[in-house]
């Protein structure tokens, strides 16, 4: 078990999207760095096809001609660097210095462009890391890289530490390690549904096993954390937003040093926190976005901070008379019950940048500026050694090979896979293990998961096609699973342009008047009108916005396992490689019956459906498509035994869904006696903790359950009060037939009509028209 856990806590390398902290890669390319990246991956491929990026020129009002004199500048610039740019704001001094002549609005154009902070932002930090503890500091440690999800508002966060760190390993409960090994093994098992359980109730503990590429697992702890001596607006409140969008760009994909003094009544660690040698509460104040808490912090710096940014007017000293959050706080009890809690799903569409990297292609961006440096410094990165066996010589060795490659490449390698090939193919005559580690650190695809595709992108509609359409950038969190996804669709579109109701482009007008004026609940509730009309608005890098229609799409012709199947969470995360952060072209066939759009779909210019059949995460849905490439695809995929035709006997999603959907069917809200029974299931859960009981995941993603409340079984009073059918064709018990009939008996609620219809009928019939 020993050595067990010390494989699975081991680890250091970026965690995923699961819900578990988020980077973006060994590489240490962060959302918060991945403009230095794209920007060092222009110049490089600038330097070798003297072509600029083709969505610059929606920035900047300068020429073409203009912005490739602006990049030969530069470049000339990053070379005489030394070392060469590695932040944000290392980068957006040299562009401001190397660009001074320039129009005032091309630079801050181009620093828009990339996502790099513009001149007025820009701060001169004094405080450095204190080089003992400081007086009243407790203890401190070092965190995993911090998760942008985690950041709750301008001043609190949570973290997580390895449980390999000294001060923890000692520390760790019996309990807790022997659940990490024991979840380790049942994932290795395929037995997620188990693994889940047992993760749970890690995270009860106050642990969470980390995910990070690769597989690689890191058993840490959690801890949150309220920054010492500043108070930031809360979020419902003006330039609450502003601060936690600021801490996240300063905190997100990074290892924090966090000195502790103590912890407050909920339990926060009450800390001063340190992030590349910049002490935040410093950054936080002098942009203007918290004030000094005076009351717990008598620092004298702190004041001066804050009056730093009160005379330049910046973030919230911009407003005439900001209201102070403790005060705020104190009059608004109620909106802080909702602050506690970081909600991922506000629906705010959330891209990398203008420039095109996303966050399946930031490893490409982390290589070309990788071999950019190299070939300015001869430097490799530091953290590769801990993926390769070869040493700092022989990896030197393959950066020039890289290097050279790349520049006889034309074009450029423009996405993960054709970089892949490009290494796999200059470094073919190496160790498999090095060329597979340098892959891995890069976030790139290994060797056997690459395949040949032969479906071409189509010319013209394929019989059957009643419409296509371009999606705007696909975010991870529109992946409902393998098969099925979210799309938004701009409403510039000329085929959507013409038909958005008045009301939703009155509302969208409102609610940018309302942000203008720093009023967000008023503008998120104008929102939410704007979502059950089935738009959104959705935001972008530099606070731009679009105003787009929500697609629900079904992908025609194949069926991948459900979520709690086995392989079905590995078919969801295939399906988030290939359209995460990509704009698609969708032709759609026609709705089904759940009022998604059945398509193909291609992601720049590959067929989806090809790369998941012959990745082996997909089955061929015969009984809907009778295309005889998809039974081709799916043969290969058999033949080579990947995804899950690598189990034995794999369980047919179809199949699955029929065995797994159970209990009662209630009348629809429209139906008679369908208002009378949701009131009655509201009567019985409102405000209740409830037991639920999972015996799987209908086509919708809905947990299918029995459910409990205090002692008392749901679908029990439901059947005996009348306001539900038992569904016997998914679930045959005799206790809910028996249960069905007494409340017929009694022709009590639903049963006092003379011929109720039965929802699914009802269902059906609305499906067909009738």
């Amino acid at each position: 078990m020993g050595n067990a856990l010390r494989w699975l806590c081991g680890q250091c390398c970026k965690p995923s999207t699961t819900g578990d902290s988020e980077s973006l890669g060994h590489h240490g390319v962060s959302a918060a760095t991945v403009g230095v990246s794209a920007l060092a991956q222009d110049l490089f491929h600038f330097e070798i096809t003297s072509q600029v990026p083709e969505g610059l020129s929606n920035h900047v009002a300068s020429s073409k001609r203009a912005q490739a004199n602006w990049y030969r500048k530069i470049l000339e610039a990053w070379r005489a660097e030394q070392p060469p740019p590695r932040t944000p704001e290392e980068a957006a001094r040299l562009v401001i210095e190397t660009l001074k002549t320039n129009q005032k609005a091309d630079v801050e154009g181009l620093l828009a462009f990339y996502g790099l902070p513009l001149p007025h932002t820009l701060v001169q930090l004094t405080a450095g890391p204190p080089t003992s503890l400081p007086a009243g500091v407790q203890y401190e440690f070092q965190t995993l890289p911090v998760d942008a999800r985690a950041i709750a508002d301008g001043d609190g966060l949570t973290v997580y530490v390895s449980t390999t760190d000294p001060r923890e390993s000692s520390c760790v409960p019996s309990d807790v390690q022997v659940a990490a090994v024991q979840r380790s093994q049942a994932r290795a098992e395929k037995n997620y549904t188990t693994a889940d359980a047992i993760h749970d109730a890690i995270i009860n503990s106050g642990y969470r096993v980390l995910k990070f590429p690769n597989s690689e697992e890191i058993l840490a702890r959690k801890y949150r954390i309220r920054l010492k001596g500043i108070d930031a607006p809360e979020n419902a409140m003006p330039y609450g937003p502003d601060a936690k969008e600021e801490l996240t760009k300063i905190v997100q994909g990074k290892c924090l040093r966090v000195l502790v003094y103590g912890e407050d009544q909920w339990g926060r660690c009450i800390s001063d926190l340190y992030c590349n040698g910049k002490f935040v509460q410093e950054l936080m104040l002098k942009k203007g976005l918290a004030w000094h808490y005076a009351f717990y912090d008598q620092r004298p710096e702190l004041a001066t901070w804050e009056r730093e940014a009160r005379a330049k007017g910046i973030g919230l000293w911009a407003s005439s008379n900001p209201e102070k959050p403790w005060e705020w706080k104190k009059n608004n009890p109620r909106l802080l019950c909702g602050q506690c809690i970081e909600d991922t799903t506000t629906g705010d569409y959330e891209l990398l940048g203008h420039h095109g990297v996303s966050a399946a292609t930031v490893g490409l961006s982390a290589l070309a500026h990788d071999l950019f440096n190299f070939e300015i410094t001869s430097q490799v990165h530091e953290g590769l050694s801990n993926h390769v066996v070869s040493s700092k010589r022989a990896q030197a060795n393959w950066y020039r090979k890289l290097l050279e490659a790349w520049r006889a490449a034309q074009p450029p390698p423009k996405t993960p896979e054709e970089a892949a090939r490009l290494v796999i193919e200059t470094l073919k005559t190496h160790q498999k293990a090095d060329v597979e580690g340098l892959l891995s650190f890069y976030g790139l695809l290994l060797p056997h998961t690459l395949v040949q595709l032969t479906a071409e992108r189509p010319t013209s509609l394929p019989p059957g096609v009643q419409y296509e359409f371009q999606t705007l950038p696909v975010d991870a969190k529109a992946i409902a699973d393998g098969d099925g996804l979210t799309v938004y669709v701009s409403t510039t579109e000329p085929r959507e342009s013409s038909c958005v109701p008045r009301e939703v482009q009155i509302a969208a007008i409102e609610r940018s008047q309302e942000r203008a004026k720093k009023n967000f609940s008023k503008a998120k509730a104008i929102h939410k009108t704007i979502i059950d009309s089935g738009y959104r608005v959705l935001n972008f890098q530099n606070n731009e916005e679009i105003l787009a229609r929500k697609y629900r799409i079904r992908l025609r012709g194949v069926d991948a396992p459900e979520n709690s199947m086995p392989y079905g969470k590995e078919a969801k995360e295939e399906l988030t490689n290939i359209l995460q952060g990509n704009c698609l072209r969708v032709l759609v066939y026609g709705e089904d019956q759940y009022g998604r759009y059945v398509s193909d779909l291609y992601c720049n210019g590959k067929f989806v459906q090809e790369l998941m059949l012959k990745k082996g995460f997909v089955w061929h849905y015969v009984a809907y498509d009778k295309r005889p490439e998809f039974a081709t695809w799916e043969k290969e995929a058999r033949a080579n035994r990947v995804g899950l035709w690598a189990s034995s006997n794999p369980e047919k999603p179809w199949k699955w869904r029929k065995n797994n959907r159970r209990g009662i069917d209630a009348p629809e809200s429209s139906m008679p006696y369908g208002k009378e029974a949701k009131e009655e299931l509201i009567k019985i859960v409102q405000g209740k903790c409830l037991r639920v009981l999972i015996y799987g995941e209908d086509l919708y993603g809905r947990c299918v359950g029995d459910l409990y409340c205090n002692g008392k079984y749901v679908q029990e009073l439901m059947l005996k009060k009348g306001f539900a059918w038992h569904y016997a064709a998914y679930d045959q018990r005799p206790e809910l037939a028996t249960w069905e009939k007494e409340a017929r008996a009694k022709r009590v609620s639903l049963w006092a009509l003379s011929n109720p219809e039965k929802p699914w009928e009802w269902r059906k019939d609305k499906r067909e028209g009738r």
